[in-house]
């Protein structure tokens, strides 16, 4: 499910995330990337991608180490 890109830029805005989180952030929601397709547009690696979105979790207070925080998120 793709959202927005002006909602979420304003809720990244927010919640305080890093250029490097944002990015990853708007791809992964708005345009509906996965880690692989976001990590070759940002040329870096899919575990830094994923690094990314676990430090965008905690920035929006969502716990845990289990998956099911995406949807949560969304």
């Amino acid at each position: 499910m793709s959202l927005s890109s002006t909602f979420l830029n304003e809720i990244a805005y927010k919640h305080g995330l890093s250029p490097d989180q944002r990015k990853v952030f708007l791809l992964r929601f708005s345009e509906d990337k996965d880690y692989e397709e976001i990590a070759q547009l940002l040329d870096t690696s899919a575990g830094a991608c994923l690094k990314r979105m676990g430090q965008v979790y905690r920035k929006f207070d969502i716990p845990g180490d289990s998956r099911g925080k995406e949807s949560f998120l969304q």
